[in-house]
C-alpha cells in the first residue's frame, strides 16, 4: 500500500491552484457533501491511489489506523473473522462513492476486521492526519462524520446478522457471570445472559470485539456462543442491578489513594520536599507535577505493578496494571500536559530530556512516608501524539515473601524447600512474561539467607534489593554482559548463584558447569511448560550429559485471581464447566468437589477477586529422566518418562487450588487450554 504524504494538520486549508479532477469522487459521498468547493479540491490533491487485485487486501486485522479510504471502483467485502474457531463473517460489501475506515479513525484502535477486494478495484486514501485535522476545523464535516458512524451502526445492529436486544427482558444470572473470566467480568465488555442446550447467548457493547468472545470461549471450552448487541447504558444497568463494578480505580484520587501511601517523595527530586496526596503542597506545584504525583500516588494505593502513560487524541491517557490486569483512568489529563509529563520523569529519571526521537530506560527512587523505598522503572518510547512512557513499580518489601505465603499447596512448597537445600544443582523457573518468576526466585534467595551462606547474582536489571546479597548489574556496553559477570563470581567463593535469566548460550553453559561444581543456581527462561525448558536449553548447545545431571527440577508458573477471602462462599457452578473441569483431568469424573466464589463485598469492590496466586507445574528430575535427557529422548518420550513419576502437573496443582478455595473454574480453564505440556 502507498504510504500517505506527511501533513501537518495546519497544512490541510493551505490554497491550492485549481480544482483537480478527483474532487467529484468526493461529492458522491454524503461525507463530504456539506464541504465548500475550494475544500473539496484541497482534500482532492491529498488522495493517495491503491489500486488492488481480486482477494487483495486493503485492511487486514490488527491493523492500526491509515486514513479514510474512499472507493473510486470496484467492489470491497468487510469480514470479520473468529479466531477461536477460524469462521468469517462478511459484514458487508462497498463500492464506488463509499468510505470506509471512519470508525477506525475517530476511536484511534487498531482494526478487527478486514477489507478484502471482491474484483479489481481502485481506492484513495484520505491520509489519517489529514481526516484528523478537518475534522477538528469543520464542524459540518464532524456532524457528517456522526451521523456516518450512527447510520452504519444502526443498519448493522438492526437489518445485520446480529440481533439487538433490550436487556431489561433478561435476569441477571449469577451462574453464567461465574464463567466469565476476571479479565473481561473487569471489563464490563459483554455478558453471558442465556443458556440453553450447548449455546451460550451473549451481550456485547462491540459484537466485532472478536479478541472478548475468544478469551470467554477459553474459559468455557466446547460451548457455542449466539452473540446479541446492546448498549451501553444498558449493559451498565444489567450488570449494575448485581453491583457489579467494571472499573476498578476510581478517577478521583481521594478515592483510591489509602492512608498508608498518603506521603511520599522522589529521592533524585532534591527540590521537592514530601507532599501530602490528602491535601495541596505548601506551593501550588505545576500542572505536570501535580499530575505525576496524582498518577503514582494512585498506583502505590493501588497495589499497581504497572502505570502506562500514553498520549493521545482527547488527551493524556493513564492506565494502571492491578493483578494483571490493565485498568483506565476514567478522565485524561490535558493534551498540552504529555509533554511537561514525560520531561519531569526524564528529569526525575536522569535522562536526556532533548532526546525525544529514541527510546530510554531510567529509574526513579520513591521513598514512602512509612520510610520504605520503591523503584519506578521507567521506559519511554517516542509514539504517534508523543512520548508513551512506562512505569515497573518495584517494591521489595512488598514483593519478596515467605516460601509459605508463595505456593498454596504444602507438598509442593515442601518438595521446593528441600531442592534449595541442595548445596548443587540447578533449578529453573520459567513462565511467560508477568507469572511471577521474579518473585519466587527473590523468595528462594530470602529463605536462603543466612551469615554463613555466601549468596551472589547477576541480573539485567537489578530488579529488588536484598540485604547480606551481594547483587551484580551488567552493563553490555562497558563489557560487563551475563557470561562476564558469571565468571567473576565463580571466583568469589559463592554458595548460591542467581543468574537473572538465560539469555544466551555462553551464560547458559557456564552457569550449568557451575551447578556441577559445588553451586546451586538458580535461574529463569522464558517457555511454556516444564518440558520445553529442556528442549530450550538443548538448542543452547548444553551438552546433555552435563544437562542431565545438574538439572534438579523445573518450576513452570503462572499467575491466577485469588478467591476474596472476605466474601468466599460456596458456588453451584453451571454443569457445563464441571464437564470441561473433568475433560481436561482437574478433576476425576463424577468426583468434582463443592467450588466457592467470592460474592462480593467492599474489599474486592463487589469483583470476588483480591490479589493473585501462584499456579504451577513442577518436574523433578529423577533418575530415568536424567537418563532420557542424556540419550537425548524427544519431548514425547520425555512426556511419557515424566508422567510416570517426577513431574507435578498443571492440572493436579489447578485442582488443589479449586479444592481449597483459592481460586475459581474462570481463572484455571484459560490457563490449561494452552498447557497441554504440563
Amino acid at each position: 500500500m502507498s504510504s500517505a504524504p506527511a501533513a501537518g494538520p495546519g497544512s490541510v486549508l493551505a490554497p491550492v491552484s485549481a480544482p483537480p479532477p478527483l474532487a467529484a469522487l468526493l461529492t458522491k459521498n454524503p461525507l463530504f457533501e456539506s464541504l465548500p468547493p475550494p475544500l473539496l479540491a484541497q482534500l482532492a490533491e491529498r488522495l493517495v491511489p491503491v489500486d488492488l487485485a481480486t482477494g487483495a487486501y486493503l485492511l487486514r486485522r490488527t491493523n492500526g489506523p491509515v486514513g479514510l479510504f474512499v472507493i473510486e471502483s470496484g467492489r470491497l467485502a468487510i469480514v470479520v473473522r473468529n479466531t477461536r474457531n477460524g469462521t468469517t463473517q462478511m459484514l458487508g460489501v462497498i463500492g464506488a462513492g463509499q468510505v470506509f475506515g471512519a470508525s477506525i479513525l475517530v476511536s484511534g484502535k487498531v482494526s478487527d476486521m478486514d477489507c478484502v477486494a471482491l474484483a479489481p478495484a481502485s481506492v484513495q486514501i484520505l491520509p489519517a492526519d489529514v481526516f484528523d485535522a478537518v475534522l477538528r476545523q469543520v464542524p459540518s464535516f464532524a456532524l457528517a462524520v456522526a451521523r456516518h458512524l450512527a447510520a452504519d451502526t444502526d443498519l448493522f445492529l438492526r437489518h445485520g446478522a446480529i440481533p439487538w436486544v433490550d436487556l431489561a427482558g433478561y435476569t441477571f444470572d449469577e451462574q453464567l457471570w461465574a464463567c466469565m473470566p476476571s479479565s473481561l467480568a473487569s471489563q464490563g465488555r459483554l455478558c453471558p445472559i442465556e443458556f440453553t442446550g450447548d449455546t451460550m447467548t451473549v451481550a456485547m457493547v462491540d459484537p466485532r470485539d472478536v479478541s472478548g468472545l475468544d478469551e470467554l470461549g477459553s474459559a468455557v471450552p466446547g460451548v457455542r456462543f449466539r452473540v446479541v448487541t446492546t448498549s451501553m447504558d444498558d449493559l451498565r444497568r444489567f450488570l449494575g442491578a448485581r453491583g457489579t463494578r467494571p472499573d476498578r480505580l476510581s478517577s478521583s484520587p481521594a478515592a483510591t489513594v489509602g492512608e498508608a501511601y498518603a506521603s511520599f517523595r522522589f529521592l533524585l527530586d532534591d527540590a521537592a520536599g514530601p507532599r501530602d496526596l490528602r491535601g495541596k503542597a505548601p506551593s501550588a506545584p505545576p500542572p505536570a507535577v501535580g499530575a505525576i504525583e496524582e498518577i503514582v500516588g494512585t498506583a502505590l494505593a493501588s497495589g499497581a505493578s504497572d502505570v502506562h502513560i500514553e498520549p493521545e487524541r482527547q488527551g493524556v491517557c493513564v492506565r494502571y496494571r492491578v493483578d494483571g490486569l490493565l485498568h483506565k483512568r476514567r478522565d485524561f489529563f490535558a493534551a498540552d500536559l504529555a509533554k511537561p509529563i514525560a520531561i519531569r520523569l526524564k528529569t526525575l529519571a536522569r535522562l536526556d530530556i532533548t532526546e525525544t526521537r529514541k527510546p530510554q530506560d531510567g529509574r526513579i527512587s520513591v521513598q514512602l512516608g512509612s520510610g520504605r523505598l520503591v523503584d519506578l522503572r521507567l521506559s519511554t518510547v517516542p509514539a504517534k501524539f508523543g512520548e508513551k512512557i512506562a512505569l515497573r513499580l518495584l517494591d521489595s518489601g512488598g514483593a519478596i515473601t515467605d516460601l509459605k505465603s508463595l505456593f498454596a499447596v504444602d507438598e509442593v512448597r515442601t518438595l521446593f524447600t528441600r531442592l534449595l537445600s541442595r548445596p548443587t544443582g540447578f533449578l529453573l523457573v520459567t513462565g511467560p512474561t508477568g507469572s511471577g518468576k521474579s518473585t519466587t526466585l527473590y523468595s528462594a534467595l530470602n529463605a536462603r539467607r543466612a551469615h554463613h551462606v555466601n549468596i551472589m547474582t547477576v541480573e539485567d536489571p537489578i530488579e529488588y534489593h536484598l540485604d547480606g546479597v551481594t547483587q551484580v548489574e551488567v552493563h553490555p556496553e562497558a563489557g560487563t554482559t551475563f557470561a562476564a559477570v558469571l565468571r567473576a563470581l565463580l571466583r568469589q567463593d559463592p554458595n548460591i548463584i542467581l543468574v537473572g535469566e538465560m539469555r544466551d548460550t555462553e551464560t547458559a553453559r557456564i552457569a550449568v558447569e557451575a551447578s556441577l561444581t559445588g553451586h546451586l543456581v538458580m535461574s529463569s527462561l522464558h517457555t511454556n511448560g516444564t518440558l520445553e525448558a529442556i528442549a530450550r536449553m538443548r538448542d543452547m548447545s548444553i551438552e546433555p550429559y552435563a544437562l542431565a545431571n545438574g538439572l534438579l527440577a523445573v518450576l513452570h508458573q503462572r499467575l491466577v485471581q485469588r478467591v476474596c477471602a472476605q466474601c468466599a462462599a460456596p458456588f453451584a457452578y453451571p454443569q457445563f464447566v464441571l464437564d470441561s473441569l473433568v475433560r481436561h483431568g482437574v478433576f476425576p469424573s463424577g468426583q468434582v468437589p463443592a467450588l466457592v466464589r467470592g460474592e462480593g463485598c467492599s474489599r474486592c469492590r463487589n469483583t470476588g477477586l483480591y490479589g493473585r496466586v501462584m499456579a504451577c507445574g513442577m518436574l523433578i528430575i529423577n533418575d530415568e529422566l536424567r537418563d532420557a535427557i542424556s540419550r537425548r529422548a524427544n519431548l514425547s518420550e520425555l512426556r511419557a518418562v515424566a508422567n510416570r513419576g517426577g513431574h507435578i502437573e498443571l492440572e493436579q496443582y489447578a485442582s488443589a487450588l479449586l479444592r481449597l478455595g483459592v481460586t475459581v473454574p474462570g481463572e484455571v480453564l484459560p490457563l490449561l487450554q494452552g498447557s497441554a505440556a504440563d
